[in-house]
């Protein structure tokens, strides 16, 4: 029986960039730092030579984590069919605020865009 969802997955492309908007932008805390490399990753994802660093995130009221996963090897570029909404995979992650205009005044703030 499943109990609730306990991470989801984000490979990006600049980890930094990402950590900083989901720990900034969004109040996320980062849980843990890893490198990810070896045989144990190499059999999850299927592939030889992974090396990858994870940083692993929760928003400020918790549960389920967000992985960020930046690879190193083998690295990927973004294919163009990705970019389109229908494309089957993560197409958005849904956060529940309080009160969306303070969320949004409070990202363009932090970001350095006064309205």
């Amino acid at each position: 029986m499943i109990h609730a969802i306990d991470h989801i997955n984000l490979v990006v492309s600049d980890l930094e960039r990402s950590v900083k908007f989901y720990t900034e932008v969004l109040g996320f805390r980062v849980t843990r730092r890893a490198r990810l490399k070896g045989d144990w990753i190499e059999s999850i994802i299927g592939l030889k030579g992974i090396n990858a660093t994870g940083v692993y995130i929760v928003a400020p009221v918790g549960e389920p984590r967000l992985e960020l996963l930046c690879f190193d090897n083998p690295r990927e570029d973004a294919v163009s069919a990705n970019s389109m909404a229908t494309t089957i995979g993560v197409r958005h992650i849904a956060l529940r605020v309080e009160d969306i205009q303070k969320a949004v005044q409070s990202s363009e703030r932090s970001r350095g865009k006064n309205h």
